[in-house]
């Protein structure tokens, strides 16, 4: 189960337009609540995952065919589907970072404009700790059950294809939902900003 190249390409361009809309987004939460945009420890953090992902894309091709012939993760003939789902995940995560600043820098536009300074108490971060902890075991907790039942055999290869693409689109639903909100919130901000 090959992924050819343009999907491999298309997936690292996806991940690195979400990333740099993440990034402006946090610039621009941290420039309304500190008055500053430094974030080179984040900046190297995410640099590091796009780094790491795209070995993982191109892994087989890149390694030593010692790695490719043993029973490691690198020889699995769903490696690259374990790959795409791992990118659908850092999809999610990176978007549901982004809903996180785009409605923490609504609330402290908002409390600008109502209270007249600005408050910079914001929406918790537990909620983003949390969301980024399901999201990461989920990835983990399926793939582990799903390579368990590989191993003991009796499933078809379509069934097992399935299985992958059945958590793309689990993915998708997260998808959807924080599309729904980004929008909701984007357009009171353009009220709020518009009105005053």
């Amino acid at each position: 189960m090959s992924m050819s190249l343009f999907t491999r390409m298309m997936g690292i361009f996806w991940l690195f337009a979400e990333g740099l809309i993440m990034i402006f987004a946090r610039k621009g939460y941290l420039y309304i609540k500190n008055g500053e945009t430094r974030q080179n420890g984040f900046l190297y953090f995410c640099l590091l995952v796009f780094a790491v992902m795209v070995f993982l894309s191109f892994a087989q091709e890149i390694l030593p065919v010692r790695f490719l012939t043993s029973d490691g993760i690198f020889s699995s003939p769903f490696y690259h589907r374990y790959v795409w789902n791992l990118y659908c995940t850092l999809w999610t995560l990176i978007e549901g970072a982004i809903v996180w600043y785009v409605i923490n820098i609504y609330g402290l536009l908002n409390n600008t404009v109502k209270h007249g300074k600005q408050v910079r108490d914001t929406g918790p971060a537990y909620g983003m700790v949390i969301f980024t902890a399901f999201i990461i075991m989920m990835y983990f907790i399926y793939h582990m059950c799903l390579n368990a039942t590989i191993s003991e055999g009796g499933l078809h290869y379509k069934a097992i294809r399935n299985i992958f693409v059945f958590y793309v689109k689990i993915n998708g639903v997260f998808w959807i939902m924080i599309e729904c909100i980004i929008a909701f919130i984007a357009y009171k901000t353009f009220v709020l900003l518009k009105n005053n």
